[in-house]
């Protein structure tokens, strides 16, 4: 599933999530991970879906300040290295530990933890636990869990959030999420319901429908609210996404339409273009408003990208549209290191003082990982303006090892991959009785280069990639072939 341009719009919706341990401290439905996520790729699995915005929580960063940061696809949270994934098995993430630091002391000190549970079968998440660090007591508190249940093909799960109440000692649940899913995996629709204690039953909330096209590209998102009066889903506070792409499966555009009570219809909102080089990396993200009185786009934000040698994201310039002046003005800017994998190390955000002439660090992110490519640890340094200190953060992450047993089986059997070497394309030949199929493809350091349905033909481009070794994946209703490439 391609989200790679998610798009954020204030007033909306919550627009970021580092993807780190969730907490809530009113009773309010909780946005999910594929609409709050700030550095959109792909969807990650049901395992992954309750990386709640821990931050926000914390106060980390200000809400304001969340719209004005882009989104970049290599700054998420890994999945792993996919080619020591695929040779060695499952990493389970068992559990994160969330601390602060404190200067006073000089030392890090407990904060919140997630546990997890997982269904060895498949490799699903079924609970997840978290605590808060009582500082009087010195233990952990149990705050609150999510469950997750699942159809027999995994095509739909029900997930419910409830916290503990320390005073009745028991689990009040207060929401609750119903996904479904198409047969690559999609999330095609979700509900999101209210627990009411009043009536002791579920009141829908939101729903959302989504489309994807033949190469699993998120085409169309329809966000509704549910009337309690009328007792049906209608449009006011609701929107819509329209997202289109390229023959190489970028996202070029991303259009929000907001519903309008007076006409009754949806009208255009906020729109996002994306450019990109020859090697399909970011160069360029534009957003416009539309202006209710010109009908007519007006320029709003604009995120400028580049690469090292490597095709790693090294700095990033963010501007926005004065109007008086007619011009791009630059109000922060990005650095970002990799380390020998490429993998982010540290991510650097600037912004510049009310002066405009000198730049002031706000935000530092440290990372480090396994052999997987998994995060070992982040650290998280973030510039409290107001009290003029540093605020930090830091998120360990701890993983097991699992095979799971319900995953389709490794094929020993043969399949022609021809011309390998290749250069623009190469041709994936299956047994004839296959049906549907699924390509991954893996450059020498895990990251995920490809992933679309394998056309009729078997024929791929591959004009994309830079010359070197690549695994592939390909993965039917019965058979996963892998097997590896290379590109001259």
């Amino acid at each position: 599933m391609n989200t790679a341009c998610f798009t954020t719009f204030a007033g909306v919706m919550l627009i970021i999530s580092i993807n780190e341990i969730h907490a809530q401290s009113a009773k309010t439905p909780l946005p999910k991970t594929e609409d709050i996520r700030m550095f959109p790729g792909n969807t990650p699995n049901i395992s992954n879906q309750r990386f709640y915005n821990f931050e926000n929580f914390q106060g980390i960063i200000s809400n304001s300040a969340k719209y004005f940061i882009p989104k970049h696809d290599n700054q998420k949270l890994k999945q792993g290295n996919r080619v020591k994934f695929a040779l060695e098995g499952f990493q389970k993430l068992d559990s994160i530990i969330a601390e602060e630091w404190n200067d006073s002391l000089s030392q890090w000190f407990p904060s919140m933890r997630d546990i997890y549970t997982i269904d060895d079968t498949y490799g699903n998440t079924t609970l997840d636990l978290t605590y808060r660090w009582d500082i009087f007591s010195g233990k952990w508190d149990i705050m609150d869990k999510s469950e997750y249940l699942y159809n027999a093909d995994r095509t739909h799960c029900t997930h419910i959030d409830s916290w503990f109440i320390e005073n009745t000692g028991k689990w009040e649940a207060y929401t609750k999420y119903e996904d479904d899913y198409d047969s690559k995996g999609n999330n095609i629709f979700d509900i999101i319901y209210n627990w009411d204690n009043t009536a002791s039953q579920w009141i829908p909330w939101r729903k959302s429908e989504n489309i994807f096209d033949s190469n699993s590209h998120l085409t169309l998102i329809t966000d509704l609210a549910w009337d309690t009066f009328t007792n049906q889903w209608i449009g006011n506070g609701s929107f819509k996404r329209e997202l289109t792409y390229d023959i190489k499966g970028h996202c070029t555009s991303n259009v929000t339409s907001l519903w309008d009570n007076t006409t009754l219809q949806f009208a255009l909102y906020d729109e996002e273009l994306y450019e990109y080089n020859s090697s399909g990396e970011k160069t360029l993200e534009t957003h416009y408003r539309m202006n209710s009185t010109t009908s007519k786009w007006v320029n709003e934000l604009k995120f400028e990208f580049t690469y090292d040698a490597n095709g790693h994201l090294s700095a990033g310039l963010y501007k926005e549209w004065n109007d008086t002046t007619g011009k791009w003005v630059e109000y922060g800017k990005e650095e970002q290191e990799a380390d020998a994998n490429g993998n982010v190390a540290l991510w650097t955000i600037y912004t510049l003082n009310n002066t405009g002439k000198q730049w002031f660090t706000n935000r530092i992110e440290e990372y480090t990982y396994d052999v997987y490519g998994n995060y070992s640890t982040k650290i998280i340094h973030n510039h409290a303006p107001v009290q003029l200190t540093w605020q930090t953060n830091r998120f360990t992450y701890y993983y097991s090892r699992h095979n799971l047993t319900g995953i389709h089986n490794i094929s020993e059997n043969y399949i022609d991959v021809y011309p390998n070497p290749a250069t623009d394309f190469v041709t994936f030949k299956l047994p004839d009785n296959y049906e549907s199929a699924t390509l991954e493809i893996f450059d020498n350091q895990g990251k995920k280069v490809l992933d679309q349905n394998l056309p009729g033909n078997g024929q791929i481009s591959l004009s994309h990639l830079r010359k070197g070794l690549y695994l592939y994946t390909i993965t039917d209703k019965v058979h996963t072939y892998k097997g590896r490439i290379i590109i001259k």
